[in-house]
């Protein structure tokens, strides 16, 4: 059995945030289902409005930088911010006291 033939595996992020940010959340995503605007792969994707809901609950998604002047962070950007990029945001050690990763394999 080749590697081609393994089911897909597949990545679960939980994050635990108070219940008002949860609140928060559940908000901006109700409104945006009322008047989602137009789909744009630069400012309006699915990506990008995950990323503004977790803004609006006063989340930051960051991203650890080593530079010469010091550890800094890079914070995400929801324009452009492709899904593979989302995931690496989450998957960032600056991330870990509240994103938590669970990978399985999907069944055929």
């Amino acid at each position: 059995m080749g590697w081609r033939s393994l089911p897909p595996i597949l990545t679960e992020f939980t994050l635990v945030l108070p219940q008002a940010a949860i609140a928060e959340v559940q908000d901006y995503l109700q409104k945006m289902k009322a008047n989602p605007g137009t789909y744009s792969l630069m400012n309006n994707q699915c990506t990008s409005v995950a990323l503004r809901a977790l803004e609006a609950a006063g989340v930051t998604i960051k991203k650890f930088n080593i530079t010469n002047g010091g550890p800094t962070y890079f914070t995400a950007d929801a324009r452009l911010l492709s899904p593979g990029e989302f995931r690496g945001y989450l998957e960032d050690p600056a991330n870990w006291s509240f994103v938590t990763k669970e990978r399985y394999f999907k069944a055929n």
